[in-house]
């Protein structure tokens, strides 16, 4: 598990505060702890987030909130983009087993796992500003 604390997992531009939480949740139940928002709303303390997250509020009152992408990821190594779409400047694409290579990396770099909103996934631009991207 100590591998994990440079694992980070970001949500651009979270919708749904009940999905906020289920992120939460799953990454406490993956051993996961460093979430990153970028959101200018108070997302994490709602109602609906709390709820969701059942047993995860560590992760949810330890979560970083960032205004821009950007900063979200001036810190990181390497940051993966998730899309279900195809973008004529989309990063490298991974399959599983490349993904297995270049998570086998976060002993000595922080790597970022990128999550746009439920309702477009990440733009193009999004994704420009990750070095890879799995679908």
């Amino acid at each position: 598990m100590e591998l994990l604390k440079n694992l980070f997992i970001i949500l651009h531009l979270p919708k749904r505060a009940g999905n906020v939480g289920s992120v939460a949740r799953v990454m406490k139940n993956f051993g996961t702890k460093n979430l990153r928002i970028i959101t200018n709303k108070k997302i994490i303390e709602t109602f609906e987030a709390k709820k969701m997250a059942v047993h995860a509020d560590d992760i949810l009152s330890k979560a970083e909130v960032f205004s821009e992408l950007t900063s979200a990821l001036a810190d990181l190594n390497i940051v993966i983009g998730t899309t279900g779409k195809k973008h004529k400047e989309s990063p490298e694409r991974l399959n599983l087993r490349e993904l297995e290579k270049i998570l086998k990396l976060l002993h000595k770099n922080k790597i970022g796992i990128l999550f746009g909103p439920e309702d477009r996934g990440l733009s193009g631009d999004e994704l420009s500003y990750c070095n890879y991207a799995i679908t």
